[in-house]
């Protein structure tokens, strides 16, 4: 009996320490083919993540942030089928942006993204390539350069083809509602919605060969010299021109709205912003020129700060992972959707005293460019999908708070105090104002 017992025990032992180290060799072997992911909050079974957002009670850039500070700032989500890292601090931006900027070149693929850039054809969402690296060229050098709108045509250029934005704008409102509900019934809406920006387009393609040059011309032109390694068609032109304006009119307004939100909230910074623009001008002007902006030191650090506060685009345009790479010691794999929280990034405490505070002259403290090697800013994004048109949006901004500023004076309708102006934020396809600024306006100087 005492021999059974014993062989038992021993037996037992034995299969006990083999179990074990069958099991060591599986977590080992298993460890060297499972990608060490960042951390990221408890998920449910199909859903994933999404329940998190459900239920946050803030917006999408602001709930990310509040994740992040207890998961970290480089996040694991899963948001359904779809596996995704969110990065939401400056360091790992960094990481990102520049260490990894080839391996997270790509643009993530969604239904209304390709009907809307007619396949992927637009500059924001082609996938990184050739044809991509040839329409960014065109973009920077031909349709953006700032040589190209010297003196009052800028301005022009802002009065042309005001109708045809009004209509695309109202596209991509659609657009901004469908994208929360895609499925089956609703493919043939979004169909409609594109064909009658197509329409829309062909009709300024013929118009305009009557007219002054815009920006469908030089595309035209461009293609027409017969130089280009991909030649350009008419669904090229018209998710260009579509790119155009849907990065181009909301951000900028978006932009000028939060800059005089903030200025009427803070009487200071009004008053030395709009005593820079009138000491600038000659006395009696009419109307405000590109040249005139050069010596607006102040106002251009406004604006700097406002894009710290309020990016056009608070969560970067997505991207997908197109090589296997590493973040702050964690894997991204291939096909990983890849999110940068920008409104948190420009927010982050390590690098920014009072981040939650609008001041302007912290840029005098801390000289940081808007397209420097600083990653702690990123208004425009960073890396080869950088916006190939901030340097034109910045001026339009200038050039219409300078106008704002010099020939009117502004106040606060009622008897509101400034800290008290209404600032609520809304998450559509930009950063933009929920309620409408009010403000009493009287002219000062009369305008052309």
């Amino acid at each position: 009996m005492e021999l059974t017992l014993s062989s038992l025990f021993i037996g037992f032992i034995l299969v006990f320490f083999s179990v074990r180290s069958l099991q060591h060799k599986f977590h080992k072997s298993r460890d060297v083919s499972t990608p060490k992911l960042p951390p990221g909050p408890w998920k449910l079974p199909i859903v994933g993540n999404i329940f998190h957002f459900a239920f946050a009670g803030s917006l999408p850039h602001r709930a990310l942030r509040n994740l992040s500070q207890r998961h970290g700032q480089v996040m694991h989500l899963q948001l359904g089928e779809v596996s995704t890292v969110v990065v939401s601090g400056a360091r790992a931006a960094k990481e990102a942006l520049k260490t990894n900027d080839l391996a997270l070149a790509n643009r993530q693929k969604i239904l209304a993204s390709d009907l809307a850039s007619y396949d992927y054809q637009g500059l924001g969402m082609a996938p990184y390539g050739e044809y991509w690296r040839q329409m960014r060229k065109i973009c920077v050098l031909e349709l953006f350069s700032m040589k190209k709108f010297a003196g009052s045509l800028l301005f022009e250029r802002m009065k042309l083809g005001i109708w045809t934005a009004r209509q695309i704008k109202k596209l991509f409102r659609r657009l901004d509602r469908i994208l929360d509900e895609i499925i089956q019934e609703h493919k043939e809406k979004m169909a409609r919605s594109q064909a009658q920006s197509q329409s829309s387009m062909e009709q300024v393609k013929e118009e305009e060969k009557e007219e002054e040059e815009d920006i469908v011309d030089v595309l035209l032109k461009i293609n027409e010299r017969g130089d280009l390694e991909i030649p350009i068609k008419d669904n090229n032109i018209k998710a260009i021109v579509n790119d155009i304006f849907a990065g181009g009119t909301e951000t900028t307004a978006s932009t000028t709205l939060w800059a005089m939100s903030e200025m009427m909230r803070n009487p200071r910074v009004l008053q030395r912003a709009q005593a820079e623009v009138r000491g600038a001008m000659p006395q009696g002007k009419t109307r405000i020129h590109e040249a005139d902006l050069k010596g607006l030191s102040y106002l251009k650090l406004v604006i700097k700060e406002t894009l710290r506060l309020y990016p056009p685009v608070p969560l970067l345009v997505p991207r997908e992972c197109r090589e296997k790479c590493q973040i702050q010691g964690y894997d991204i794999p291939i096909g990983t959707k890849f999110i940068v929280n920008g409104w948190a990034v420009n927010r982050d405490p390590e690098f920014w005293i009072e981040p939650e505070s609008f001041r302007p002259e912290r840029f005098l403290e801390n000289i940081i460019d808007i397209i420097g090697p600083n990653f702690e800013y990123i208004p425009f994004r960073g890396g080869r999908r950088m916006c190939p048109g901030f340097s034109f949006g910045l001026a339009v901004v200038e050039l219409a708070l300078a106008q704002l500023l010099y020939h009117f004076d502004w106040k606060i309708p009622g008897d509101i105090e400034p800290e008290l102006l209404d600032m609520t934020e809304l998450f559509s396809i930009t950063l933009r104002r929920k309620n409408s600024l009010c403000l009493e306006a009287s002219l000062k100087f009369p305008f052309e």
